[in-house]
């Protein structure tokens, strides 16, 4: 027996329980290293514990993506997308009273999450020949240049929007990932 085999051999029988249910080993030495990689094939991941579902995020829920729906994005849905009226509505109607209310003089009106996306998605904005959302490009989306304030880029006017305050790094991303994710109701 060559001394890989040995040390690997003696590793684990050795190994602590920690490593047979999941647990990682916060100090590793090399020797764990190199067994831990030549032992991958067997069910031991590079961390020193064992991969008992098989999905590569650790958390052994079997789903892969580390937070327990499937799908990444952590809202619980188990779809990834986001969604109108789940995620950007409620921005829009923290922040945009005016078309809230139904008193802009845009025609952009969003008084309820299906009207306003009626009133979105692949509809050209009146200030320019763009739609307010073009799903899955947000570089031709009116509504993500008034947002990010870059409406002059497009042959737009006025303000960045909404008037009296920038939306969060959260919020901007929050719509600039729906259109990119093609703008689903």
């Amino acid at each position: 027996m060559d001394t890989t085999t040995k040390i690997v051999a003696a590793l684990l029988l050795l190994a602590p329980l920690g490593a047979c249910d999941g647990g990682d080993s916060e100090t590793e030495t090399d020797a764990e290293s190199e067994t831990d990689a030549m032992t991958s094939d067997a069910g031991t991941t590079a961390g020193g514990g064992s991969e008992t579902s098989g999905d590569g995020d650790g958390d052994g829920d079997g789903d892969g993506d580390g937070d327990g729906d499937g799908d990444g994005d952590g809202d619980g849905d188990g779809d990834g997308d986001l969604s109108f009226a789940a995620d950007v509505y409620p921005v829009l109607s923290a922040s945009c009273s005016c078309h809230i209310a139904a008193s802009h003089s845009s025609g952009f009106a969003a008084p309820d999450a299906d009207t306003a996306y009626g009133n979105l998605v692949g509809v050209t904005a009146g200030q320019v020949g763009i739609p307010r959302v073009n799903a899955g490009d947000p570089n031709n989306s009116y509504l993500w240049h008034k947002v990010s304030g870059t409406q002059a880029s497009v042959g737009g006017s006025g303000v960045q929007m909404p008037i009296g305050g920038a939306l969060s790094a959260d919020d901007l991303s929050t719509i600039e990932q729906w259109i990119l994710s093609g703008a689903a109701q």
